[in-house]
C-alpha cells in the first residue's frame, strides 16, 4: 500500500470515528417516567370575584351631591382637583395676584378639611441647571406654603419637596409648555 493510500484511509477512519461520537452525543435521552405521586397537582381556578371595584369619584358626582365625603380617598381629592396648582413667572417664586386666588381658594378647602396632610411639589421649566432648578422649585413650594400659613392654615400640615425640572406637566421646548411647568402642585397625602 502506497503512502498516500495509507493517509485517505486514516483521514477516512478518523472521519468515521468523529461522525459515531457525534451522533452517539445528539442522541434522544429518554424522559424520565412520572410515578402518580409524582403527578403535579390539579390547578383549580379561582372562584370570579363578586366584589365591586370602586372608581374615584369625580369632581361631577362631587358637586352633584352623589358622593358622601367620608366614602373620598385621598385619590379621589387628587383626581377631582379640590387644590389647585399655583403657576410663577420664569425664574420667579413670588405669588402674583391672579394665583393669590387660587391660594385663597386652596386655603378655605383646607380649612374646611382640617384632617387634610398637603405635599407642596416646587417645579420649574427646562432652562437653568439642574441644582438651580431644584433651589428654585424648593423656594417655589416654600412661598406657596408661607401664603397658605398666613392665611390660617396650620404649618404641620405642609410637607415641601423640590422636583426641579424633573417632573414636567407640559414636555413641550416652548414658552406654553415652560409657563404651565412652573407651578407649585398640591397633593394630598392623607386625609
Amino acid at each position: 500500500m502506497t503512502w498516500q493510500k495509507k493517509e485517505s484511509l486514516i483521514l477516512v477512519s478518523f472521519l468515521l470515528i468523529l461522525m459515531l461520537a457525534f451522533s452517539f452525543s445528539c442522541a434522544r435521552k429518554a424522559k424520565p417516567v412520572r410515578t402518580a405521586a409524582e403527578e403535579p397537582a390539579e390547578v383549580t381556578p379561582p372562584e370570579e370575584v363578586t366584589e365591586e371595584v370602586k372608581k374615584p369619584a369625580t369632581a361631577e358626582e362631587w358637586e352633584a351631591g352623589k358622593v358622601e365625603k367620608a366614602e373620598l380617598t385621598v385619590n379621589d381629592y387628587n383626581v377631582m382637583g379640590v387644590l389647585k396648582d399655583v403657576h410663577f413667572d420664569f425664574d420667579k417664586y413670588n405669588i402674583k395676584s391672579q394665583e393669590a386666588t387660587i391660594l385663597e381658594e386652596n386655603s378655605r378647602w383646607l380649612l374646611a378639611n382640617p384632617t387634610v396632610i398637603v405635599l407642596i411639589e416646587g417645579h420649574c421649566d427646562e432652562r437653568g441647571t439642574n441644582q438651580y432648578n431644584l433651589a428654585l422649585g424648593e423656594r417655589r413650594s416654600q412661598s406657596a406654603k408661607a401664603y397658605l400659613i398666613a392665611l390660617g392654615v396650620s404649618p404641620e400640615r405642609f410637607k415641601t419637596i423640590s422636583y426641579g425640572e424633573e417632573m414636567p406637566v407640559d414636555p413641550g421646548h416652548n414658552e406654553i409648555a415652560w409657563a404651565k411647568n412652573r407651578r407649585a402642585h398640591f397633593l394630598i397625602i392623607s386625609k
